[in-house]
């Protein structure tokens, strides 16, 4: 008798999630998530509220910006084979959205950017007449011929908050560049913002 009081506290013999249900339900939320274009999941974390029930979060980072967005999961002994289990993440295809069109705007304010500095670096070679090497130009030195004023900061960074680039060839100046919604140096390739390619 005390021993079957003692399973009913603890709920010892209830049914219910397992570690290995968890990691398959982590598993398939990351797989689900995580396979849409421009989209990382940087964190996923799942807890027992009851045998039955998980709750959570899953932080995923799109265009540039990352967002928290909860999630549970419930467990269903009686469904057959892998549907004993089903999760939601209420407002993540939403957030992806909302990412993806705002990484679509800072993409096109970054080709804004990279087209001014272009111009304002060509005007700039021409009117200079400069003997300086590429890599020792600055964009700051660019931006005061080009407007006669100081350039601030703000303006010398992309809209990911990382410096525009001169791209430097053997033959001079390439071009300029944004690192692009990943914040990576791609050298122009990748997802960068480049003023000698067509995006």
């Amino acid at each position: 008798m005390r021993f079957l009081a003692l399973l009913l506290v603890c709920g010892c013999g209830e049914k219910g999630f397992t570690k290995e249900d968890i990691d398959k339900t982590k598993a398939s939320i990351r797989a689900k998530l995580g396979k849409q274009d421009g989209v990382e999941i940087t964190e996923l974390v799942l807890m027992k509220e009851s045998a039955n029930k998980l709750t959570g979060f899953v932080k995923i980072r799109v265009g540039g910006r990352e967002v928290g967005i909860d999630c549970e999961a419930t467990y269903y002994p009686d469904n057959p084979g892998d549907e004993k289990t089903l999760w939601k993440c209420p407002g993540a295809q939403a957030a992806i959205a909302r990412g993806a069109s705002g990484s679509r705007a800072d993409v096109d304010l970054a080709r804004i950017q990279v087209g001014k500095w272009k111009a304002d670096l060509d005007m700039w070679a021409l009117a200079a007449k400069s003997d300086k090497a590429c890599a020792e130009i600055s964009l700051r030195e660019v931006g005061k011929f080009s407007t006669n004023e100081e350039v601030s900061g703000s303006e010398l960074r992309d809209p990911w908050g990382k410096p525009i680039q001169i791209m430097c060839s053997d033959a001079g100046v390439r071009g300029i560049y944004s690192f692009g919604p990943n914040k990576r140096d791609d050298a122009g390739d990748g997802d960068d913002v480049a003023s000698w390619r067509a995006r």
